[in-house]
């Protein structure tokens, strides 16, 4: 048994001095010194304006880190708000991607032939002259940056200008390191559509996975095929049955020795919700795929038209008709190997699909297992068990 201590003097709260509810009379709870408010520690809070949460999304996303570290053996990736260490020549770059303009910040002391391009004498006593001038030797100097910048969808990027001192109000830093040197920049402005460009990049690509999504095994499905059957049918069904024209006459040769077929139907996901799709060729305990991956949703029978005279009337509950997938289990595949299969792609089975069960599904949910046998010429599944019950109507 818990007992409760009984509340002392100085903690029992003054009735008294509570405050209630206009309208129902209730006290109303006390607002207790300790806690404060989100909204009073707002000024603790950082603070991004959309465009900001945009361009950081975009430069944490593990694809962008991806692509870099595969198209330039580019490591460390890291974005911060740690302010830079102390640079000697503070400077900017100025860039140009189809009309929308970016900065980037960097130390000059560390990039020589930029200081002098930026600090040098005039190179001609025309000011648009001289400043073109120093951007086309600037671009030169930057080539391997406009090359990145190409690799992430930035494609003909021009220097417009380079200054010899910045300011960053809100400091974006990015630190790499490449061809075992370590770089250090700042993002002091990005026009939205170099956002644009990078993101439409980067949408192809796979996202990486962790470890622990990597290692979650998805179960491939071989569809041996559908039938409706009707309620009185299921539900009559018996471990011994045989429920025949269930698949076409391609998969008979599913019974031959050796096992093989021309072409299967493999699903790997769930019953009723997204799965993917690819076709296989079966030759013994080898499944060649022969497709592409499609994503697919299970939608069989799942809409009818709706026009009167095409649809019979039922005349009872029994005579009710459901759709019937058959299919046979083959491997677990983790998730990041399910992330590589193309057509060519060999998955070795550990039986013969002979050897299999088969599982019964009717909208997504099993109602019952089997294994295939031959009734002369024709496919069909023997039933091993039905998940029979006897559900009163609710």
């Amino acid at each position: 048994m818990i007992r409760r201590a009984a509340q002392s003097a100085d903690t029992r709260r003054d009735e008294r001095s509570a405050p209630r509810n206009i309208r129902t009379g209730n006290e109303m709870p006390q607002r207790d010194s300790m806690v404060t408010s989100l909204a009073d520690s707002a000024g603790a809070l950082q603070h991004f304006d959309a465009h900001t949460a945009r361009l950081r999304r975009l430069l944490c996303d593990a694809r962008l880190a991806a692509l870099l570290a595969h198209t330039l053996d580019l490591t460390d990736w890291d974005v911060t708000d740690a302010a830079p260490a102390a640079w000697q020549t503070p400077g900017a770059l100025e860039l140009q991607h189809n009309g929308a303009a970016a900065a980037i910040a960097i130390d000059f002391a560390c990039y020589p032939a930029l200081a002098s391009i930026a600090t040098g004498a005039v190179m001609s006593d025309d000011p648009a002259l001289d400043a073109s001038l120093r951007n086309a030797v600037a671009a030169i100097v930057s080539q391997p940056l406009l090359d990145a910048l190409n690799t992430v969808g930035l494609t003909d990027t021009q220097v417009t200008a380079l200054r010899a001192a910045t300011t960053s109000r809100t400091p974006l830093v990015l630190r790499f390191t490449m061809r075992g040197h370590r770089f250090e920049c700042i993002l002091d402005r990005v026009a939205p559509a170099w956002i644009d460009a990078i993101e439409q990049r980067i949408a192809p690509q796979c996202v990486p996975f962790s470890n622990c999504i990597s290692q979650i095994g998805v179960p491939a499905w071989v569809d041996i095929g559908e039938r409706a059957l009707s309620v009185q049918t299921l539900n009559g069904l018996r471990a011994g049955d045989v429920v025949l024209r269930v698949a076409p006459a391609s998969l008979r040769t599913l019974l031959d020795t050796p096992q093989q077929a021309d072409c299967v139907d493999v699903y790997l996901g769930a019953p009723g919700a997204r799965r993917f799709h690819v076709r296989a060729s079966l030759d013994g305990t080898r499944l060649v795929i022969t497709s592409d991956p499609q994503m697919t949703h299970e939608t069989s029978r799942t809409e009818a038209s709706l026009d009167g005279d095409d649809i019979p009337v039922a005349a009872s509950i029994d005579e009710l008709e459901l759709p019937v997938r058959f299919e046979i289990e083959t491997i677990t595949l983790p998730l990041v190997q399910l992330s590589a299969l193309r057509a060519g792609y060999v998955l070795e089975l550990p039986r013969t699909l002979r050897e299999a069960r088969v599982r019964l599904l009717s909208y997504g949910q099993v109602i019952g297992t089997g294994e295939l046998v031959a009734v002369g010429e024709h496919l069909g599944v023997r039933i091993v068990q039905m998940a029979n019950g006897h559900d009163s109507v609710q």
